[in-house]
């Protein structure tokens, strides 16, 4: 299974998933979608040459064809299936690191505990906290 991120550019920084860090011999390639979503989503500024897909939803609905919720990034993508794997930004990093590359360092048993106490408030605070406030957009 092949897997490629999609993400937004943005002022914001986003977590890119990491993995060259992971110790993975193989790439996953990054794709950028629009920084605004149009009517139809997330899209990408042209057809992604990994996917061959215009919107990242097509990504959803080849996972699910009556997928009716919201279509968010970052998202991993099988680039075999064309299928959303996950579109849980604070979990993409542990997924890499425990299912995809459990050979690599990224969360070492002897620290996870230190290493979830922090994520929780790093996640509410500073992750999601765009979301929270006013000026975000839906």
């Amino acid at each position: 299974m092949g897997l490629s991120s999609s993400t937004r550019r943005s002022s914001r920084r986003r977590r890119r998933p990491p993995a060259r860090s992971s110790g993975s011999r193989t790439a996953s390639p990054l794709a950028v979608v629009d920084p605004i979503r149009d009517e139809r989503g997330w899209r990408f500024p042209e057809t992604d040459p990994v996917l061959g897909i215009d919107y990242l939803e097509q990504a959803y609905d080849n996972a699910d064809e009556h997928h009716e919720g919201r279509v968010t990034v970052p998202a991993l993508v099988d680039t075999t299936t064309k299928q959303v794997v996950t579109n849980d930004y604070p979990q993409i990093t542990l997924d890499f690191s425990l299912k995809w590359s459990p050979e690599s360092t990224l969360y070492p048993p002897q620290l996870r505990d230190e290493v979830d106490a922090w994520i929780e408030p790093i996640f509410h605070n500073v992750d999601n906290g765009v979301y929270t406030r006013s000026s975000a957009t839906p």
